[in-house]
């Protein structure tokens, strides 16, 4: 399980690391661009994370990434979340 509080994580597209510092759901929302073009269809489920920036530009701003599920992927792309806990030892 990646998702989890305090895991220190990036996405794929070139995001981050953060940490998470809240999970919530599971939850079937539709995807936010789905529901306003009128489509409520159910998500599959998934969580939504809110998560600080570690980074000394962004360090302590909140973010949420939406959408993923508890190893990382999203529900709605093909996105994922990496665990970035080893990062810092290549820096």
């Amino acid at each position: 399980m990646l998702v989890r509080l305090g895991a220190y994580i990036r996405t794929s597209y070139d995001t981050g690391p953060y940490i998470v510092e809240k999970v919530d759901g599971p939850c079937t929302c539709p995807e936010y661009i789905r529901s306003i073009n009128g489509d409520v269809r159910p998500s599959k489920p998934h969580y939504h994370l809110t998560v600080l920036g570690v980074e000394r530009h962004e360090k302590g701003k909140t973010y949420w990434l939406n959408g993923y599920t508890m190893d990382g992927r999203s529900v709605w792309s093909k996105d994922r979340l990496t665990d970035a806990s080893q990062l810092e030892l290549f820096a």
